[in-house]
């Protein structure tokens, strides 16, 4: 109650208010007519004033968006405009491996696509259908499994990782892909950038890079190969692999008309079979190659060597892959191994001094003959036991200690015995023997096929010698013996043994003899057929042996000499091979 100038009023202030909001207070004065009206008015007043109040909001929030879109608009902008522009290509999927719009302009580039939008995954990536099915797999399983592994162990199980996309006219481009999770506002995994990392220029330097260090350690181990071997020994090899493998070239080159003629004239014209006898004598070639070139460390023609010898299989009965297409292989895989020979020849140029000598000290050839010659004119015209001590002196001026010959094998079988995790001791017997450089010359490829052979097949690893009492290095002799007219040359082991019926029933399986023939055949016959073509007990084939030619071309070599072989052999105590040939 308010008294003023002596009049009484009554005034009532009621809140005004919109649903649970106070918005203020309306007073007026009392007065029971007006009542309602005042009611009324409270109401209209909170409307009004509700009404003014979310008009400002909605100012105030329209105001807001025009700026969050303003500031969105540019970031969008910012991100199409690096899109446009960042070298690294990149898209994103769903989880149900749909392509989504948003991707790098340089994507297209390097998937070699007009639009990768526009493509599905499987295009996109050149998915086989297997694959196709692995990627979807593997997008179920990141789905499922996000929230509980790290996300670098569910991109290791990617089923792509690398990619090759060819180019017409140009080398392929390698890509790498790696992928990245994006959640939404909610940290849920919706979907997944993949990103496409172009790495055909960096592989292409590694591939530089890698292939001048191989050339370097080749050409390293070649050196040491070199310079390690007698000179005539190394002479030797040369010879007889420029000659295996012109002779090879020469015989592949024989079959590329007849396969060509057979291939276009299908399928009137004859069909193409390769002559046994020819295929025999080039893995032979192929393989004493192989051997000769691994024994003084020239690894590069021991590996081509070997890459053809594979090629040349497809070349057997019966035939899987289209022969023009093995030959043309092997005429390129020949072509090569002609480079990495000549190769070897001038690391041997630059290793001799300007004379065009060695750089070792030698007498040569022509000087050794006149002096040679000149002693026994001497003993013509002079006798005595001085002049006899002379003539005997020049014959073996020459001659060289048998452990400084042998020296190549030796290496040879350590290095062998390491690729198979084997220790190996060598010797030779007798002892103080002295040969004529070229000795084994005659002998070189039977030797390092027989010596391989006894590492690979014949010497137990030590894991298997301890427990059956042996030493753990196994025992390989090399024992010379000449007589009037004959030299025999020993080489024996203390390994497993051949099992006779082993050997045997592989014969039959290549159809070398029959089972009738085997009854009545002695443990000495089953034994010899291990020098039959194809004849190998090993269980895998390896580029140290396992084709079954080396002892076939041990036993063709000894008869061109005229000589004969013999093998012998205990299992659980060794093998002991014997070559008998004439003396030159």
């Amino acid at each position: 109650h308010f008294v003023q100038a002596a009049e009484r009023r009554t005034l009532v202030i009621e809140p005004l208010f919109f649903n649970d909001s106070l918005l203020g207070f309306l007073a007026y004065q009392l007065s029971p007519a007006r009542g309602m009206v005042f009611d009324a008015l409270r109401t209209l007043i909170s409307a009004a004033i509700q009404g003014a109040r979310l008009v400002t909001q909605v100012r105030q929030r329209t105001e807001e968006l025009e700026v969050a879109y303003s500031s969105l608009h540019s970031m969008s902008q910012q991100i199409r405009d690096i899109l446009q522009n960042i070298e690294q290509g990149l898209f994103v999927i769903d989880l149900a491996g749909a392509i989504e719009p948003d991707c790098s302009k340089s994507v297209h580039g390097l998937l070699g696509l007009p639009d990768v939008t526009k493509v599905s995954l499987r295009e996109a990536l050149r998915l086989t259908h297997d694959q196709d099915e692995d990627f979807r797999s593997w997008l179920k399983l990141v789905e499922s499994k996000h929230e509980g592994l790290r996300w670098e162990k569910l991109t290791k199980v990617a089923p792509l990782r690398d990619l090759e996309v060819a180019r017409p006219g140009e080398d392929p481009r390698y890509l790498r892909l790696a992928y990245q999770k994006m959640s939404d506002a909610d940290r849920k995994l919706r979907k997944i950038m993949v990103m496409v990392i172009d790495e055909t220029e960096t592989r292409r330097v590694a591939r530089i890079v890698q292939a001048e260090r191989e050339r370097h350690e080749n050409e390293v181990k070649t050196i040491v190969g070199l310079v390690n071997n007698l000179p005539e020994v190394i002479q030797d090899y040369l010879d007889d692999t420029q000659r295996r493998i012109l002779s090879t070239t020469d015989g592949i080159a024989s079959m590329v008309e007849p396969a060509r003629t057979a291939r276009e004239g299908y399928p009137g014209a004859p069909h193409f079979e390769p002559d046994p006898d020819l295929m025999a004598r080039i893995f032979r070639d192929l393989h004493t190659i192989k051997g000769n070139s691994a024994t003084y460390g020239f690894e590069l023609l021991t590996h081509l060597a070997h890459q053809a010898e594979d090629l040349l299989e497809a070349l057997k009965q019966p035939i899987e892959v289209r022969s023009t297409a093995t030959l043309e292989s092997l005429q390129a895989k020949l072509c090569a191994m002609e480079e990495a020979f000549q190769e070897v020849i001038k690391v041997r140029s630059r290793l001799m001094d300007s004379s065009g000598e060695e750089s070792t000290v030698r007498i040569p050839n022509r000087k050794l003959s006149t002096l040679q010659n000149s002693v026994i004119e001497l003993k013509q015209a002079v006798s005595g036991p001085s002049v006899e001590m002379l003539v005997e002196a020049m014959n073996h001026l020459r001659d060289v200690p048998l452990e400084q010959l042998v020296e190549k094998y030796n290496k040879m079988l350590q290095r062998v015995g390491d690729r198979l995790g084997k220790k190996i001791e060598f010797t030779t017997f007798p002892k103080g023997l002295e040969l004529e450089p070229n000795f084994f010359a005659p002998y070189d490829e039977a030797l390092l096929h027989i010596l391989r052979n006894s590492v690979d097949h014949g010497i137990e690893s030590p894991e298997i010698r301890k427990p059956a009492g042996k030493p753990e290095a196994g025992s390989i002799k090399l024992e010379i013996q000449r007589n009037l007219g004959n030299v025999l040359i020993r080489i024996s082991d203390d390994g497993h043994g051949i099992k006779a019926d082993r050997v045997v029933e592989k014969a039959i399986e290549q159809g070398l003899i029959t089972s009738d023939e085997a009854i009545d055949m002695s443990t000495e016959d089953k034994l010899g057929l291990i020098f039959g073509s194809g004849i190998s007990t090993a269980a895998e084939i390896s580029d140290i042996s396992g084709r079954g030619v080396g002892m076939s071309a041990v036993r063709e070599s000894i008869l061109a000499l005229g000589g004969r072989i013999s093998v012998s052999s205990e299992p659980g105590k060794g093998t002991c091979i014997e070559l008998l040939v004439p003396k030159n």
